[in-house]
């Protein structure tokens, strides 16, 4: 049991350091799964002990037991839980920690790699949040990574250009930080965008972007402001469009089909 207790110890010392209260029991649960599912088989069969003999004394020597291999399916196992909300994401973190840092453990896989990198620290990678741990997921499973195109927003700007020249625009990046109207159940289809032009008075703090699905409305309610940037976790695949210039519009849907046009009584506000 001695690696169990130095895996707590080493989870309760980096709480500390980091003024976090893990939660000790469910800590224990979730980094000893790996450890002790087949410890005594594996120690059994692969700890050799032998008498060595030399001059005025006996030695014992030990050779030491393989690595324990991490496979997909132990962060399989963590993505679950954390979308079942049995654990969270500080659990998450101290996971990624302790296999990190233990000595005792190894994986001969990038995307293993790379995952519990991210895990590691989300002030400095991704979030871990349920958009995320479904990205993480279907990387894991699948080997495809979505996540930098659900996370930063720079990651659409060659695409942008792209579409800017398709349809004869000028490439008109907007600020992510500002504003866009938008309507509720954005993750619809079909989806619409027009563009208004910046004005000081009427579309002042915003991108002049208005986004919606189903029917359009004239209620004062139908578009709520969001961040810019918040649609990289709502619908990403939208982003390409939002660097078309003023007058312009778009429809698009998930199965991939397209329109985008110029339309001059766009520009006219008031």
């Amino acid at each position: 049991m001695q690696i169990g207790l130095d895996l707590v110890s080493s989870a309760i010392c980096k709480s500390e350091f980091q003024s976090a209260a893990a939660n000790y029991y469910q800590l224990l649960y979730i980094t000893s799964t790996i450890y002790f599912q087949s410890a005594a088989v594996r120690a059994d069969e692969s700890r050799n002990i032998s008498t060595a003999e030399s001059p005025g004394r006996s030695a014992l020597l030990f050779q030491s037991c393989p690595l324990m291999q991490v496979f997909r399916q132990d962060l399989l196992q963590i993505c679950d839980k954390f979308l079942q909300e049995k654990i969270g994401r500080q659990e998450v973190e101290d996971y990624a920690w302790n296999l990190i840092t233990s000595d005792d453990l190894e994986w001969n896989d990038d995307i293993i790699a790379e995952t519990l990198f991210d895990w590691d620290n989300e002030e400095i990678n991704f979030p871990i949040n349920k958009v995320n741990m479904q990205l993480w997921k279907k990387r894991l499973t699948t080997s495809i990574d979505e996540l930098p195109a659900h996370n930063i927003w720079n990651f659409h700007i060659d695409k942008q250009k792209e579409i800017c020249d398709k349809y004869s625009s000028k490439w008109t990046p907007i600020n992510n930080k500002l504003f866009v109207g938008a309507s509720d159940n954005l993750h619809n289809d079909p989806i619409h965008g027009l563009r208004h032009p910046n004005d000081k008075e009427t579309t002042k703090g915003t991108t002049g972007w208005f986004i919606w699905t189903g029917e359009y409305s004239e209620a004062d309610d139908f578009f709520k402001p969001i961040c810019a940037e918040h649609l990289l976790q709502i619908r990403p695949q939208i982003i390409k469009y939002l660097g078309l210039d003023a007058g312009f519009r778009f429809l698009a849907d998930s199965n991939g089909y397209e329109d985008v046009l110029y339309d001059e009584t766009l520009k006219q506000i008031g």
